[in-house]
Formats: structure tokens, sequence, C-alpha cells
């Protein structure tokens, strides 16, 4: 699959999600996502926990993106697996692989037509808008 994505600080991210509310008519969804990168070869690997609403859901996420400034064109593929899968899984890769680091967010998702709108509190990082396409 195939997507194009810009990310930026923000300076002041509830005014963002104000104005996202008032673009998409909607109060948006909160999602509470950890994501695990691991060392690879080839493109990037992560494994992604998300939470919206009470639910739990995991995914391994392969994906490969340059490190330009701007919007950048991903390549990616996925699979969803549980929480067992995703502990089994995330020992595997650690011990075969090695984690590179994690970050933790507090995203709102907006849909406007079809761009999903993400405002993201990073944890230690700060204030962050994503456009993806």
């Amino acid at each position: 699959m195939r997507n194009v994505e810009i990310k930026a600080s923000v300076p002041n991210l509830e005014g963002l999600i104000r104005r996202a509310k008032a673009v998409s008519g909607t109060d948006g969804v909160v999602i509470e996502q950890v994501d695990v990168f691991f060392i690879s070869q080839h493109g990037r690997l992560k494994m992604r926990s998300l939470k919206t609403e009470g639910k739990e859901s995991h995914e391994l996420i392969w994906y490969s993106r340059s490190d330009q400034e701007g919007p950048k064109l991903s390549t990616y593929d996925k699979i969803t697996m549980d929480q067992k899968q995703r502990d089994e899984m995330t020992a595997l890769l650690t011990h075969s692989n090695g984690v590179r680091g994690e970050v933790r967010k507090r995203r709102t998702l907006f849909i406007v037509g079809q761009t999903r709108v993400h405002c993201d509190l990073v944890e230690g990082l700060g204030e962050y808008a994503e456009l993806e396409v």
C-alpha cells in the first residue's frame, strides 16, 4: 500500500484541534498510541499498539519512506494481531533485530474528505500535525 504524508510541529495543538473539528464536522477520535521501532536493514519496522474508546489493537508495520523535508511518499505493509501475538512478535524482534526506540502519543484523528488529519501530543517531543492521503 502507499500514501503521502507531511508532518510538522505546531505551536498550538488545541487551536488545531478546534479547526479540525470545524472542518471535519466531528469531534474526532482519540487514540493512545505506542510505537516500538526495531532496527531494520531495509526500510523501517515498528510494532504499533492502539487504544481507542477502550478497545486495543496491534499492528506490525514495515514501511519505506525518505528522510527528506516536506511531503513524503510511503510504501508500507502491515499485519494486525492480538495481544498474545504482539507480545511474542515483540520479543522475537527485540532479540533478533534490537529496539531502536519507542514513541508514545495521544492522537486525535479527523477525516476530511480523503485526508486523515492527525493532531498529536508526542511524549517528550511536543505537539505535531500530520496530514495523510
